[in-house]
């Protein structure tokens, strides 16, 4: 049973577009990896490096941050959309 303590334990959903999809993620992996997963499986290509990840109230998460740093916890809802810093 090692193996299950090495692999992703806790979800969250991420809403894009009007669609939600449930992410496995590791507290301490980067807000960033979580980002490049969402903009993946939504299949974004255009202007992808100007997406960030919005926990409920509306703040914006920082890319370089663990999840657990920037406050994400098991079963929350993020939201995936335009960075208005990234897009200058």
């Amino acid at each position: 049973m090692a193996a299950q303590a090495t692999s992703r334990t806790k979800s969250v959903d991420v809403s894009y577009n009007g669609s939600t999809r449930k992410f496995d993620y590791e507290p301490q992996e980067l807000v960033q990896t979580l980002l490049q997963q969402a903009v993946q499986a939504f299949g974004i290509s255009m202007n992808a490096h100007m997406m960030s990840l919005y926990d409920e109230k509306g703040r914006e998460l920082p890319d370089a941050a663990t999840l657990k740093k920037a406050g994400v916890g098991r079963g929350d809802d993020l939201v995936l959309r335009q960075s208005v810093v990234k897009g200058g």
